[in-house]
Parts: structure tokens; sequence; C-alpha cells
């Protein structure tokens, strides 16, 4: 069923209908991925090309099914290598209306650059994924295939919460943005010497760089971005919170587990022989790492996938707001905490008696425990309206505060909530008990369906 635009989605629409070019520089959460599709459907372009994180390819899918079923998708099998999908792209041209892609593959696909022409509108979710340009020897390849599918159409939208990330306002990462779009003409060499201070800084063995120092003639800069980019960050009441699911594909080693009841890898085997050993098994296998016990009760921890923490990777690199993630166990917070200091990210891990720290800190992520952040752990709402919810929840009275630690008097923003659901597994389930409004608890969890062994076995 289609979506209506919010009033604020209207407005940038109808105001941005005379550019055939523009940014949405929208928050986190505001919708950008709906308001885009309407402005292609608004568009005399009958085909569309996505080019976006791989975490969200399923919802760009979803979100055009579903405000446009006229339209014909590209759909390739998911083992189908960049060299397939090119071969696929120009054999089966004329047989679809749009094509996904996600920025990882964009470069390796040359058939975009004969099928995409003026019948096209070519929209890029996160644009500042194509901030670097590099240099004549060394050039930044996606960056140069998104603007040379950008110089070949006319009507373009760029989607972004953080358009740039850099010092003194990062103006140099709107160098690849407004190439795109078509709103400079300047070289890169150019661009730099018209709006960057710098200095030359020689180090050991090398010629000087050029280092940045400050950005100047940025007037003309914001006046361009005045005309051609929308900004918009919901304030507190403009809208109800936004609890958005996110479907995370399923291990593949889940439906074995819930049969056989055991896992063995690198000599370690972990066995699943009761009710409680089971609800967690499963549970941590949703996030990673399957944590259990051998049949004399030696403790394991086994690496089995990494599907959520991926999509929470992408999701922190292009968010610069803080950020509250729940987990359930130990072994969790060591795979999100690997995460973190992977991506240089600052964090709090927050328990009961963090209230002072969190009053005197400026984190990335704030991250707890169910049993820890959820209860008795106050002034969150003024750090973060987002959460992320990375393992389900194992009570509906962790939910319900869990939820409260965002949305609660002095929040100026919308509070959004990302639930991180593997499907066909126990996260599904307890989804459907959340959205069911049916209490739940760790007993009720070690009885389901999913843990006593349902499974599509067609899937195995």
């Amino acid at each position: 069923m289609p979506l209506t635009l919010r009033k604020y989605q209207r407005e940038i629409l109808d105001a941005s209908g005379h550019l055939s070019a523009i940014a949405l520089f929208m928050g986190t959460g505001t919708g950008k991925t709906l308001t885009a599709v309407e402005r292609f459907l608004r568009n005399p372009t009958p085909n569309l090309l996505v080019v976006c994180p791989l975490s969200v390819v399923t919802q760009w899918r979803k979100t055009i099914e579903s405000q446009a079923p006229h339209l014909t998708i590209a759909t390739f099998k998911k083992s189908a290598t960049a060299k397939v999908k090119n071969e696929q792209l120009l054999r089966t041209e004329g047989e679809y209306d749009v094509v996904i892609v996600n920025f990882e593959i964009i470069a390796h696909l040359p058939a975009l650059l004969s099928l995409v022409d003026e019948s096209w509108t070519v929209i890029v979710d996160e644009m500042h994924r194509i901030k670097a340009w590099g240099t004549r020897k060394k050039p930044v390849i996606v960056t140069r295939m998104m603007c040379a599918i950008g110089a070949k159409v006319t009507y373009k939208i760029g989607l972004t919460a953080t358009p740039t990330q850099g010092n003194w306002g990062g103006y140099i990462d709107y160098y690849p943005q407004l190439r795109f779009l078509g709103y400079t003409s300047y070289t890169y060499e150019e661009f730099f010497e018209r709006y960057v201070e710098y200095a030359l800084v020689k180090y050991k063995g090398n010629y000087p760089s050029k280092q940045i120092r400050g950005y100047k003639n940025v007037s003309e800069l914001d006046a361009l971005l005045k005309l051609i980019a929308w900004r918009y960050v919901p304030q507190y009441g403009d809208f109800l919170p936004q609890h958005i699911r996110v479907d995370i594909e399923r291990a593949k080693d889940y439906p074995r587990l819930v049969r056989e009841q055991a896992i063995t890898k690198d000599g370690m085997t972990i066995v699943l022989n009761n009710s409680g050993r089971k609800r967690v098994g499963l549970k941590t296998m949703t996030t990673g790492v399957i944590y259990g016990q051998d049949m004399v009760s030696n403790h394991y921890k086994i690496a089995n996938n990494t599907n959520k923490i991926d999509w929470l990777k992408e999701f922190l690199m292009d968010t610069a707001e803080p950020v509250l993630i729940f987990y359930n166990y130990t072994i969790e917070y060591e795979t999100l905490v690997k995460l973190l200091d992977t991506l240089g990210k600052t964090y709090l891990h927050v328990c009961r008696d963090s209230s002072a720290q969190i009053e005197q800190s400026h984190c990335d992520v704030y991250i707890g425990q169910y049993q820890a952040m959820a209860v008795g752990v106050d002034g969150l709402h003024l750090k973060s309206h987002m959460e992320v919810l990375f393992a389900m929840p194992e009570s509906s009275l962790l939910y319900i505060q869990a939820l409260g630690r965002i949305d609660r008097i002095g929040q100026t923003l919308v509070p959004m909530y990302y639930y991180l659901v593997m499907e066909d597994t126990i996260d599904a389930d307890i989804m459907q008990m959340i959205e069911d409004k049916v209490e739940f608890s760790e007993q009720v969890l070690e009885k389901l369906d999913s843990v006593a062994g349902g499974y599509d076995e067609t899937q195995d």
C-alpha cells in the first residue's frame, strides 16, 4: 500500500519542482527514500537508477514496489558477480524500468554508461560517499563513475543527512556532489584553489602536500546550496516517533542449529540441550557470535555471521548524530565494541549509575545492556533521538523501558527506533509479539516454535 507524504515532504517537492537536479540534505529517519521516489514519479523520465549502500537495497526495492507497482525492477541472483550483472543488464535491456545497485559494485558495471541516457532519473542515496576525488594516477573509481553517469542525465537526486564531515565545514566534500548534480564545471584542482585555504607540508622523502587549514569564498557555495539543496531535521511533535523494522537476512546455519541443536567449529562444540541454552544460542546467532556450552559445561563462543554488524557499520558511517545501541549478552557487547573501535567512534558503556557520566559526555554512541541502560538511567534523551535494537529484547517490560530512554520530557527531536530483525528466526517471533502488543518474557521465549524447532526446511 502506498505511503502518504508528510507535509514537509510535499513542501520540499513543490519548492524544488523547477529544478532538474536537487539535493535532499534531510535528517536520518525523515523519509528521504520516499521523497526521492515521489520526486522521480514527477519527473518526465520513465526509467530510474538508484545507487545506494548495500544495506538499504531491499528498503529501496520495497519503497518503489509500494509507490510505483507498475514499474519493473531488474532482479539479480544473490550470487551474481559484477560481470554477471553487467551482462544481464545488457541482455535484458528494455525488460526493466528500474535498476538498484550498491556503491561497492557501481564502478564494475560499465553497461550503465551505455544504458543510462536522458530517459533516466538517477538517485544517489548517502551521496556523501562520493566525496573523495583522488588524483590523476589514483582516481577514486566510485566517484568518477558516478560523475560520468551524472553527466549523461538531466534529472538527478542526491540524498544525505551528512553532506560534509570535515573540519571547518568540510566544503571540499561538496565538490564531487556538485559535480555529479551538474552544478560545477570546475576541475577538482580549480575548485580546491578557489575555495580552500591550505599550507604546503613536506614529509620526509615526499613532495610537499596541500594540507587544508580552512576555506575561503564559501559564501558562493552557501548561496548555491541554498538554491539547490533542501534541509530538514524534524522537531519533537512534528510527527509520531518512528519505529523502523530492518529485515536482516537469516544466518545460513540457523535452520541447521535449530534442527540439530548443536554446532561445531574449530574443535569447539556448542550443544543446545535445554530450553535456556536454545534461547541464548539462537539469539546470539542472530547477532553474529554463538555463545553456549558443550556437554560438560565448557563455555565457548563461535563466530558465525556478520549480517547485523554489516548493516550497523553502514548505518553508523552514514550518520553524524549520537546513537543508542541496546544488546543482551556480553558477547554482543564485544562484537559492538570491536566495530566501534574499527570505525573510530567514541562511545560510553552505560550502566545503571552512569547518569553523571552521561551528562558530561559527548559521544558518538551510547551502548548498554537492556537490564542496565533501559532501567534507572536518565539523560540519554538529551544526547540522542536515535535508538538501535541490535538484539531484540527478552521481555516486554525491558522493551517498553528501552523506548523511554529517548522519548521523554526534554527531547527536542522525533525519536527514531531501528529494530534489527533477522528474518525467520526468534527475532521475527519477538517482533511479532511487539507488533501484536503481546507481553513476553524469557520464559515465554524459551517456548517459541523457533526455539523448539520451527523453520522452513526448503531454505536449509
